[in-house]
């Protein structure tokens, strides 16, 4: 079992790691006592236009790929932003909602 100060030292040694020159980071969090590493990408030149802020993965190869699907994807995901916020936009209209 790692202690909390070594995985202090990791979070802190792997917090910009880069990959196609998208920057993600080592992170941990805790699950029923027990502390779990994975990686986190909220880089928002690879995701400002899928609608997703961010992801998180077990594994850097797994990071990696989702990495290379969004860059590789780019268009497609512009389509389905806009196809996804036009449905928002008409459902919307629907109610009548007047704000908070």
């Amino acid at each position: 079992m790692v202690n909390g100060s070594s995985i202090l030292l990791i979070s802190l040694k792997y917090n910009n790691m880069e990959y196609r020159g998208i920057k993600y980071e080592l992170v941990d969090w805790n699950h029923d006592g027990i502390t779990v590493l994975g990686y986190k990408c909220s880089d928002s030149n690879l995701l400002n236009h899928s609608g997703v802020s961010r992801f998180t993965t077990t594994s850097e190869d797994r990071v990696h790929e989702k990495i290379d699907y969004y860059l590789d994807n780019v268009e497609k995901h512009k389509e389905l932003k806009a196809l996804s916020d036009k449905a928002s936009g008409d459902f919307y209209k629907t109610l009548n909602y007047k704000g908070d």
